[in-house]
């Protein structure tokens, strides 16, 4: 029987799969065979980093720069020759994100770069002073925008989002520096009408610049995805008036609350986002009580997944531990009444592999852990399986 080849899908997809880790892995496919070369080139120039070389120290904190997982670029005006060579011209299709560090690139550079690479959706901006960026526009296929320990200035932004209406998404994190005159934010001129997801880092910003921010883009904006990261806040007042801002709308709130910060003593009120749907609350047990009321104001609603994240710190594991029955049993009870009275689908608990090494130090594993946490929770084993499902993040 004559040897029938494989269909060249199956190819790209092996080879996308096998050099999903490293880049090193992709570049050998494209050289070792002609007929890898889509597969390789899809892996290898899907993300992009411009940076100058060396890379700064403050450049890599956070992961931001991360050889294994993007393609760096050293030379904005070597990469615009090289795209705009016609041999290169099949390479145009597969760069989807574009991370652009730091001050020291020049802007006009990067936006005819970004102007060639039309299949790119996701800009990143890290450590960049945002002046100077007016000319960083008329980018209609780019759907997602993120700041990243950026300075943003009203009139910068303003005149960089021109032409930018296709923009679905924004998120600003790290110590970001935002202009939070009143007469700025507050005048809410921009003009974004696919903007459904909004992601905010109370962690570097003054809650008072953070909720300016909010403020100016869910002022007339119908958003349905809103996550907010709380790292270093005391209270919960900004936090509250955000969610406030698109409780007639917000379909899906993601909380961040995983730091060594003074524990919340109030809770957020979602009963006026009578649209929720999705809820997600990372938290350490030191701010478990918020997590609990937060998700009392749920009730009667129809919340339909909830997913929390547990960081485990005060806990001892042992089955006769009372604080850990009545830490378990508050979740089981709170959870239970809302889907008693509402129309609650699915919960999920995460937890981390630091959570369970003392198990794991005691010659146990990760079913023995989820047998001991659903131990203390009789009312959620009464839902059924299909309700309850908990996890534990694997190791890196």
């Amino acid at each position: 029987m004559p040897f029938q080849p494989y269909p060249q899908e199956l190819i790209d997809e092996f080879v996308t799969l096998a050099a999903a880790d490293s880049i090193e892995t992709a570049q050998s496919c494209a050289l070792a065979n002609r007929k890898f070369t889509v597969g390789a080139h899809q892996r290898v120039f899907r993300n992009l980093y411009v940076y100058r070389e060396p890379s700064s120290p403050i450049l890599e904190s956070g992961g931001v720069i991360d050889s294994t997982s993007g393609l760096a670029v050293h030379d904005v005006y070597k990469a615009i020759d090289f795209f705009s060579n016609p041999d290169q011209q099949h390479l145009l299709v597969f760069p989807r994100k574009v991370t652009w560090c730091g001050n020291d690139i020049d802007v006009s550079a990067m936006t005819s770069l970004l102007g060639l690479l039309t299949n790119v959706e996701t800009v990143q901006m890290v450590h960049v002073d945002v002046l100077g960026i007016k000319q960083f526009r008329g980018l209609p296929h780019v759907h997602h925008i993120i700041f990243v320990c950026c300075a943003l200035f009203f009139d910068e932004v303003e005149g960089m989002v021109n032409g930018m209406d296709s923009v679905r998404t924004i998120k600003i994190s790290g110590q970001t520096f935002v202009e939070s005159s009143p007469k700025h934010w507050k005048t809410n001129i921009l003009n974004f009408p696919l903007l459904s997801g909004i992601s905010l880092d109370f962690n570097g910003m003054e809650n008072a610049a953070a909720l300016e921010v909010g403020r100016w883009f869910l002022g007339e904006h119908e958003v349905d995805r809103l996550a907010i990261q709380v790292m270093t806040c005391h209270d919960l007042i900004a936090f509250q008036e955000v969610v406030d801002a698109s409780a007639s709308t917000l379909q899906r709130v993601m909380f961040s609350t995983a730091g060594f910060m003074p524990v919340w003593r109030q809770a957020v009120d979602l009963s006026a986002c009578k649209k929720l749907r999705v809820m997600e609350w990372t938290c350490t047990d030191f701010h478990f009580q918020s997590l609990l009321d937060t998700l009392t104001s749920t009730k009667s609603m129809e919340v339909r997944m909830i997913y929390i994240h547990l960081h485990i710190i005060r806990l001892h594991y042992s089955e006769n531990d009372g604080e850990a029955k009545r830490y378990f049993g508050d979740l089981d009870r709170v959870i239970y009444g809302i889907a008693r009275s509402g129309d609650l689908k699915l919960l999920t608990l995460h937890f981390t592999y630091e959570d369970i090494k003392t198990f794991i130090a005691d010659g146990k594993g990760d079913m023995e852990f989820m047998r001991w946490v659903r131990s203390f929770m009789p009312c959620m084993r009464g839902l059924g399986q299909r309700r309850f499902v908990s996890t534990v993040v694997p190791r890196d």
